[in-house]
Parts: structure tokens; C-alpha cells; sequence
């Protein structure tokens, strides 16, 4: 009796268990009544998903559906044998991909569980079992197609049940004592997100876009109020679980084109990662070959000009699919609502997967990206954005710079691996390892301030390169065992993070520029490169960590130990002269604890502590290396994951207190060049966040999908050199946020194959300065918005078999075009957000 499974399932030769189950599967089957289908339970056909599955061998379609869906689907292999299925491609139910798989098959289903389906013959039930000459009943071989979401994995649909970021081990979100959330391959399409931010922007406790259109330069992030502008902002740089490093005021930005998941991680992560925010960080997983053949091409035109094609193809190499490839490509051209702001970008990134059997496989990923020129955004004073100038408004499409100077060109790429091989049902080994670089040439000329007129803008430039290169690699075994009725899975990892840089930096005069009748062309004598500035890195981490199962309960314990090594150098380009040397050796150890209760309703209450070790590159004025910043929270709340429902809710409320914060040296005396506005940092503060955030996320009723979110967060300056700070609100951090996001997908009539979507989001007030004034007595204060989306599209292959595979989706962001500032950003200058924007994207997939 030989049980056969999906190549990414598990085999049954490893256990008895599963033994048992398929076995039991097989003699369910037999008895089943011959009907069309069982009603699933609850809504397991309600949340659509968007399939691609040629015409070919029934088994090798089942296997493609449940990779597309997350479904398990058992059946007897002989049943399945000598059967072509037809294509099924286009946005719908689990449950309706599979009735078109089995339509001309003659072949019945049953959901045995929201998850869960069995296929039978009819036909052979009648006809009765085999029997052996002693009477025993002769079981043919049962396929298990598929399993259920893994960490790594596509979601199938908007609602995630797994994620690696939290433990480095493929853990069920529910089980997890900190708060995560997972913006899915699926969401992101229908969204139509062009970068990281966009995805984020229904995510609770994630605020983005406060840098403007130079947003869409970078991916910053605050998270839980931990963030920052300039040098002190946090980006979306974590990719596949390791750290992309950059230099100060510049950062690499990974394509969501590229990405399977993006998921946020709310909290100290550092027991794991080592050196992070306490608030939390963004980690982006990248899409993976597949082992069944997927190709996709598509082309987007949307407002300002812009114009973009790429093309993503997946699938076997060879006849056994021991080795599987990836390759995705993109190209873009476009301007901006910003005068003179060009958006380019062309990447390569191709992938390859040896997997000589279940238990091995080695991936390896590459990345080819050049971005010829990007948007900035516009620095402008907060008299004619958000305080009434004399003249009014400063328009939403003045660009304070000069299009014959400004330009940003970046190049980056990495090639790196992910190694697994599980020696047996305990014991498995896993390596991740990338080298990374990234270049950049930057010309700028800035806003300085805002003469007494009310008109006249007082400019510099600018000119900076960048020279980054990083190496990671993490190590790591991985054991799951019993003690008594203890089930535990232990985790042991060492990792080395290795990052040189080189920044290049000199500024000089530029012409002032009346924004009520701007002149540009005007000669920039040439900015010199003065002085250069280097900042390595090493640091060491070794870590352990436990999840232990106990009945219902879920006990995490982790430890971890970094060691790290930073230098901070500056010397003048022209001179030789030393600008400023520090070097400093830290250590830290860093925890975490969390508990988890299973109720058999789906609730989960769950309390955790977590710390973080953040090491800070630089030096003050007086050459004093900067200590490590460090950070501590309590969180509590309470998961729910109702049964029978593809749907989730997640409460949490939590307290973060952060030391050795860096801000603003309020001597303006002390020069540092290179740091913003030449101005230096001192070390001595701490700020202290502490709040509550909600989210659902639901694919409830027949197509119709539903994300919500709610963020409260008090974020306080609880200690600082400047007196003047504490007991203020950093820059830039909004008390309050919401969203809501629903989409509805039409299934049967006329509408069949049609998309609507729309969201609403609100970003509360915010403040402008440290001080939260902009003079004495006059509050700084930022005010909140309110923004409309609307999303449409339509799957021309539901009403036409001839156009399978054919698809169009219309995003507007901003639908009523309101004009808002997006954030002022502590330096004396302010960002208007994002106008009504449009982006039309025609695909076929086959």
C-alpha cells in the first residue's frame, strides 16, 4: 500500500499518523453519496482568488489549484488517471475553480472542513471495493495535494494564517504572542501598489507617505511612532528576513512587483534579528518559483505620463520538477504631479530551486535594478502649506529645485540563498545568506527658508554619492521533540552582519527662487565633493528560542546576544584634514516571553515582553561615539480566528519605552557636515509609546472582501538634553488612524468577472517641530486628512472562455483630489501628500 503526496506536502512514510488519516480518507471516500458538493463549512468558498491553471492531467491541476488556494485536496490516485482538465484561469471562489476542474470529469467533491476537500468516483463507489483472495480490501494509492498556508507561501486571498517573521519557523499568526500583519500577493494587486509604502496603507500602527513623493523614492515607515525623517528615518529595508543596509539619507527600495508578501512586525524584534526599532519593522518576502508553470505579462499606463510592462514566468525545468525557476522583469517611465520629476526604473530578478527531494532545497535569488532618475519631493515652507502666507497657497506642483541641477540615479542588487534540509521528523538546518549593494549620485538644490516677503525661497545645493555594500548570513537548527506532554519546537541561530560604506558630501550657494513666478535654468556654480564620511558595521548575533505546546496553552521563550563594532569617520576631501573620528564595541543581551491560550471558539488571549538593541552609527559634536539604543515593551490582546470563516481579528494594546534616543543638537554652533542642515545629534533622550490598534480582515459572504484598521498611539518625549522637549509629541507621529477597505467581486449575471473596490483613510493631526510650536505660543500643528480610493476590475475570461487568463484593474488613489501636507518634518520644511492619481493595468496570465 503506497501513499503518494504533493511535492511540497508532507510524506506519509514519516509517521503514522498521517498514515492513519489518509487510510481513513480512503474508506470515507468510498461511501460518500454521489452529489455535486457538500456545503462547505461556513465560507471557505467565500473569499475569491485570482487563478491560473492550464489545461492539462486532472492530478497535475489539482496540485495547481491547491497551491493557488491553500486547499488540501485528497483523492485515489487511479480516479484522477487518463483525465485531461480543462483550463481555469480568472479571479474566483475555491469552490468554483475546482467545480470547473471536475466538470467534464465525472468526479464528485465534499468539503470536509473550511479547508479541506475529498474528490470520488461515483461510478467506482458503485461498483463496489477490490478485494485481495483473503478478503482484505485493496486500497488504491491517495494523493494529498497541497497543504495548508505556509509562511513562505502565497496566502490565497487577503486573510494570512502563517508567518515566519515572528519566530524564523513557519508558525500560525494565532499562536503568536506579538502582533503581525500580512499584505498579501493578492491585495496588492487589487490595490494596484506601485511601492512598499502604498501596500502599507490600510496596515494598523503603520503610518506612511510623510515623505512626500520622495516616497516614492523610499519605502519610510513610523511604526507604533518609532520613525523619522532624514537620517533618523526608518525604511522598509528587511527582505526575506535580512537586513538590506544603507547609508544616512538615502536607502535602497525593493519593487512590490517582486514581493509574494509584506508583512509588519509590531514590536521588538531584535531577539531574533538583532539590531532593530523597538517599534517594529517591515519585512518583505520574496516571491518563489513554483513547481507548476505560471507566466503573467503585463502593461500600466496611468496620470503624468506615466507607462510601465513587465512579466513574471515560474515553473518546472526539468520533467521530475527537482529544479524550478522564476523570472521577473519591469520597466517604467513617468512624471509626477512635481514639476520636472521624472519616476524610471527598469529590474531583473531571476531565481532558481534545486530540490532534489522533500527534505532539500536551495534557492537561489539575484537583482538587477537601476533607477535612472526618481521623484523627489518638494521641501517647502509651513507659511503657504500649512500656516496662510501673504500669497496664499504655494502650489501643489511647484518643485523648489532646478530641473538643469537636481537629479537621483540608484543602482542596486543583490545574489544570495535560502538553504533548508530536514534531516528527519526532529532536526532541520537552514542558511540565508545575501550580498548587497547599492549606489547612488544625488544633486539637489534644497529650501532653506522663506525670506520676509512671503515669497522668495532661499536655496543651497546639494550634491552627495553613495557607496553601500552589506553582507548577511544567518545560520540556523531548527528541533521539534516532546518532554513528557511538553511539545516543543527549539530554534538555534548565529548570524554575522557585515556593512561598508562610502558618502560623499558637499554643499554650496544656489539662487533664491520666487515661488509665485519660479525661474529655473538659472547657473549653479558646480558643488564640490568635501568630505567623506564612512560608518562600518559588524555585528554577531547568537540566539535561541523555544515554543512550547502544552494542551492549549503556547509558552514562547527567547534569548539572544549581539556583539557589534562601529566606526564613524569623517574626513575633508580637499584638505586631508580628520573631520571627526569615533569607534565603539557594544553588547546586549535581549528577550522575550510571550503566552498564548487556544480557545476551541478560535479566541486566543495572548500577553508578551519583548526588548531591542538598536546600534546607532555616528558621533556627536564632541566626537563621541553614540551609544546603542535600547528598548523594552509590554503588549497584551486577543486573536480571533472564528472557525469554519476566512477571517481574522487582532486587538492589542501595548507600552514602549526606547533609551538613548538621538535628536537635534539645539547648539546651533556645533557644525557636523553631511547631517541635515549641517546640524549635529546629541544622545540622551527617551521616548515613550504606548497605545491600542485593531484590525479585521474577512472574505465573508460570496466575494466580498473586507480589511479594517484602528490605531491609537501617545507617543511622549519622556527625557531629553532639551528641556524644551519633553513632554511633547515627535514630529511627524499621528495620534489616530483608520481605514477601511471592501471589494466585492461579482460571481454569476451579468456582472460575472467584475471587480469593485474603495477604501477610506484617516491620518490624524500631527505636529511639525520637537518643540510643537512653530514660534512660542503657536502650535505646530499638522493637520489630519481624510483620502478616498477606488479600485475596479474586470476578468474578461468569466464571460468569455476565449480571453482566459485576461484581466484589467483601475486603481485611483485620492479620489476626490483633496490637497493636504503630508507631514513637516522637524527641519523647518513641509510636504504636500499625494494628488488624485489614476493607474490602469491590463494582464494575462496562462
Amino acid at each position: 500500500m503506497t501513499y503518494g503526496v504533493g511535492k511540497r506536502g508532507f510524506q506519509a512514510g514519516r509517521g503514522g499518523f498521517l498514515r492513519h488519516l489518509l487510510v481513513g480518507t480512503a474508506l470515507c471516500v468510498v461511501a460518500l453519496p454521489p452529489v455535486a458538493a457538500v456545503a462547505p463549512a461556513a465560507a471557505q468558498t467565500a473569499g475569491t482568488h485570482d487563478f491560473n491553471i492550464p489545461g492539462q492531467p486532472l492530478g497535475q491541476a489539482l496540485r495547481a489549484l491547491a497551491g493557488q488556494s491553500g486547499l488540501q485536496i485528497a483523492y485515489r490516485t487511479a480516479i484522477a488517471s487518463g483525465t485531461t482538465a480543462p483550463a481555469v484561469r480568472g479571479t474566483m471562489t475555491s469552490e468554483q475553480a475546482l467545480a470547473r476542474l471536475l466538470a467534464t470529469s465525472g468526479l464528485r467533491y465534499a468539503f470536509t472542513s473550511a479547508n479541506a476537500v475529498t474528490i470520488h468516483d461515483p461510478a467506482a463507489a458503485a461498483a463496489g471495493a477490490r478485494t485481495n483472495p483473503d478478503g482484505s480490501v485493496v486500497l488504491d494509492t491517495v494523493n494529498v495535494e497541497g497543504q495548508a498556508e505556509t509562511a513562505l507561501g502565497p496566502v490565497g486571498g487577503i486573510v494570512a494564517r502563517r508567518s515566519a517573521t515572528a519566530s524564523k519557523t513557519d508558525a500560525a499568526l494565532i499562536e503568536t504572542p506579538q502582533s503581525i500583519s500580512v499584505v498579501s500577493r493578492e491585495q496588492m494587486d487589487r490595490q494596484s501598489a506601485t511601492t512598499v509604502s502604498e501596500s502599507l496603507r490600510y496596515t494598523p500602527g503603520v503610518l506612511t507617505g510623510t515623505a512626500g513623493l520622495q516616497s516614492k523614492r523610499f519605502d519610510p515607515v513610523f511604526i507604533r511612532g518609532f520613525g523619522g525623517f532624514s537620517a533618523a528615518a526608518t525604511y522598509a529595508t528587511y527582505l526575506d528576513g535580512l537586513k538590506w543596509h544603507h547609508g544616512p539619507r538615502t536607502s535602497i527600495q525593493v519593487d512590490p512587483y517582486l514581493l509574494e508578501r509584506v508583512e509588519t512586525f509590531r514590536g521588538p524584534s531584535s531577539v531574533l534579528y538583532g539590531q532593530a526599532t523597538p517599534g517594529g519593522f517591515v519585512n518583505m518576502v520574496s516571491k518563489q518559483p513554483s513547481d507548476v508553470a505560471r507566466n503573467e505579462v503585463f502593461t500600466s499606463v496611468g496620470s503624468y505620463g506615466r507607462v510601465e510592462g513587465g512579466f513574471d514566468f515560474t515553473g518546472p525545468l526539468n520533467e521530475d520538477a527537482t529544479l524550478l525557476y522564476r523570472l521577473t522583469g519591469m520597466g517604467r517611465v513617468g512624471e509626477t504631479q512635481i514639476d520636472f520629476q521624472d519616476d524610471e526604473r527598469v529590474l531583473i530578478a531571476p531565481s532558481l530551486t534545486w530540490a532534489p527531494d522533500a527534505d532539500t532545497s536551495l534557492t537561489v535569488h539575484a537583482l538587477y535594478q537601476h533607477d535612472p532618475r526618481t521623484s523627489d519631493a518638494a521641501f517647502l515652507p509651513p507659511v503657504g502649506t500649512v500656516l496662510p502666507g501673504p500669497y496664499g497657497q504655494i502650489p501643489r506642483h511647484f518643485f523648489q529645485g532646478d530641473p538643469n541641477y537636481n537629479r537621483f540615479e540608484r543602482t542596486q542588487a543583490y545574489i544570495g540563498y535560502q538553504f533548508e534540509h530536514s534531516f528527519d521528523e526532529t532536526w532541520t538546518v537552514r542558511q540565508n545568506l545575501r550580498y548587497a549593494y547599492m549606489e547612488d549620485d544625488i544633486k539637489s538644490v534644497n529650501y532653506l527658508s522663506l525670506a520676509a516677503d512671503g515669497r522668495t525661497i532661499n536655496r543651497n545645493a546639494a550634491y552627495s554619492v553613495h557607496e553601500d555594500r552589506s553582507f548577511s548570513v544567518d545560520n540556523q537548527v531548527q528541533a521539534k521533540f516532546a518532554t513528557g506532554a511538553l511539545d516543543h519546537t527549539l530554534l538555534a541561530g548565529l548570524d554575522y552582519q557585515r556593512y561598508r560604506n562610502k558618502f560623499n558630501y558637499g554643499q554650496g550657494a544656489a539662487g533664491s527662487i520666487d515661488w509665485t513666478n519660479p525661474v529655473y535654468g538659472i547657473p549653479i556654480t558646480p558643488v564640490t565633493l568635501t568630505f567623506d564620511r564612512k560608518e562600518p558595521l559588524d555585528q554577531v548575533g547568537l540566539y535561541v528560542q523555544d515554543q512550547i505546546s502544552y494542551d492549549n496553552w503556547r509558552l514562547w521563550l527567547s534569548g539572544r546576544h549581539d556583539w557589534a563594532k562601529s566606526k564613524s569617520q569623517i574626513t575633508n576631501m580637499v584638505t586631508g584634514a580628520n573631520g571627526g573620528r569615533s569607534e565603539a564595541d557594544s553588547n546586549a543581551f535581549t528577550g522575550r516571553i510571550g503566552l498564548v491560550h487556544l480557545f476551541d471558539n478560535g479566541l486566543a488571549p495572548y500577553v508578551s515582553y519583548s526588548t531591542s538593541f538598536e546600534p546607532a552609527l555616528g558621533m556627536d559634536y564632541h566626537q563621541n561615539a553614540l551609544k546603542p539604543m535600547k528598548g523594552r515593551q509590554f503588549e497584551a490582546g486577543l486573536k480571533f480566528e472564528p472557525q469554519g470563516y476566512d477571517a481574522s481579528l487582532t486587538l492589542s494594546a501595548f507600552h514602549i519605552a526606547k533609551n538613548n534616543v538621538t535628536a537635534t543638537d539645539p547648539d546651533i554652533s556645533h557644525v557636523c557636515p553631511g547631517l541635515p542642515q549641517n546640524r549635529c545629534i546629541t544622545q540622551n533622550g527617551e521616548v515613550v509609546s504606548k497605545g491600542f490598534e485593531a484590525e479585521a480582515r474577512a472574505s465573508i459572504l460570496d466575494g466580498l472582501d473586507l480589511i479594517a484598521a484602528y490605531s491609537f498611539t501617545d507617543v511622549e518625549i519622556t527625557e531629553s538634553d532639551n528641556a524644551a522637549l519633553i513632554g511633547k509629541r515627535p514630529v511627524g507621529v499621528a495620534e489616530h488612524m483608520a481605514s477601511l477597505w471592501a471589494s466585492y467581486t461579482f460571481g454569476s449575471g451579468t456582472l460575472e468577472g467584475l471587480n469593485l473596490g474603495g477604501g477610506v483613510r484617516h491620518i490624524g493631526p500631527s505636529f511639525g517641530t520637537d518643540t510643537n510650536e512653530w514660534i512660542a505660543g503657536l502650535p505646530s500643528k499638522v493637520p489630519g486628512y481624510t483620502l478616498v480610493d477606488l479600485a475596479f476590475g474586470y476578468d474578461f475570461g468569466r464571460k468569455n472562455p476565449g480571453l482566459e487568463g485576461l484581466r484589467l484593474d483601475v486603481k485611483i488613489n485620492n479620489l476626490f483630489d483633496k490637497k493636504y501636507v503630508a507631514a513637516c518634518n522637524g527641519y523647518g520644511s513641509c510636504v504636500y501628500g499625494e494628488g488624485r492619481s489614476a493607474l490602469a493595468t491590463m494582464r494575462y496570465r496562462w
